[in-house]
């Protein structure tokens, strides 16, 4: 069976026995549903193949999952935002040779040439900051949809991802203020830097405590991410705006980290009562 019409026609019945461990790592933000099939099956084992199963959802947004057998479809669900949706056709068509942790490495190499840009001032490094800056926005959903797509989500790729954010969302904030000289736009671009660091990880320490639930720390908004407001970054800089948007980084951002920690620390005492 190389497609999925047996789900219409009754040879696969839905099964809430298997749910393979990829389906429950906060990565994939969603739940897992596991179809089994009356008869055997070969196994995809690229995107290219779900592709070609024709994008089968339902109301849920289902996506293909972690883990597929002989016998078993396992199916993860999580938000459907529109940079996923994007990324999706780029992931169906890569060569079998390219993995998650493939596109997460050049992610993290144009997002470090992005910030390296931006510490010289000059307003056409700027410029092309700001581009190299969306494209690392944009990998950052194409290794999550690839390692979704073809069932290669692993903790090594997760840890990966993981520092990639870290490094990229605190760098970007300190190279735009050693990009505007003086210690104020220095120090400004520190603290944002070091606000968003602590945000982070206090968003990855809150997707853990909900880990079960297969709830994130933040949720998003019309189609898109939490992580997806960091493509507002460019056109702040395209437009000239990074100055007033770098010292409002600088007391909003703690704020909002304040704001974070708080919740973490409610959500674990709710927890302690309750367990």
């Amino acid at each position: 069976m190389g497609r999925l019409e047996g789900l219409a026609s009754g040879k696969i019945h839905e099964s809430e026995a298997r749910v393979p461990e990829a389906c429950k790592v906060p990565a994939l933000g969603g739940r897992a549903r596991t179809f089994v099939y009356d008869g055997p099956a070969r196994v995809p084992r690229r995107a290219g193949a779900a592709r070609d199963w024709g994008g089968w959802s339902d109301s849920t947004s289902m996506r293909w999952g972690a883990a597929m057998t002989d016998q078993t479809a396992t199916l993860c669900t999580s938000k459907d935002s529109w940079p996923r949706r994007l990324a999706r056709p780029l992931v169906a068509r890569m060569p079998s040779a390219v993995s998650p942790n493939h596109v997460t490495f050049v992610r993290m190499l144009i997002g470090l040439g992005a910030c390296g840009l931006l510490t010289t001032g000059e307003r056409d490094d700027a410029v092309w900051a700001a581009v190299m800056w969306l494209v690392a926005v944009f990998l950052d959903r194409v290794d999550g949809e690839l390692a979704r797509l073809t069932g290669t989500v692993s903790r090594f790729g997760q840890r990966l991802d993981y520092v990639a954010d870290l490094a990229l969302g605190s760098l970007f904030f300190v190279a735009l203020g050693i990009g505007h000289g003086g210690s104020s736009g220095l120090w400004q671009g520190v603290v944002a830097g070091a606000a968003m660091l602590l945000i982070q990880v206090v968003a990855e320490m809150i997707d853990r405590d909900r880990e079960s639930e297969g709830e994130k720390a933040f949720s998003g908004w019309a189609g898109f991410d939490p992580e997806d407001s960091h493509a507002c970054f460019a056109p702040v800089v395209w437009l000239g705006w990074d100055a007033p948007f770098l010292a409002a980084a600088s007391i909003g951002a703690p704020l909002f980290a304040m704001y974070a920690l708080r919740r973490f620390v409610s959500l674990r005492r709710r927890r302690q009562r309750e367990g």
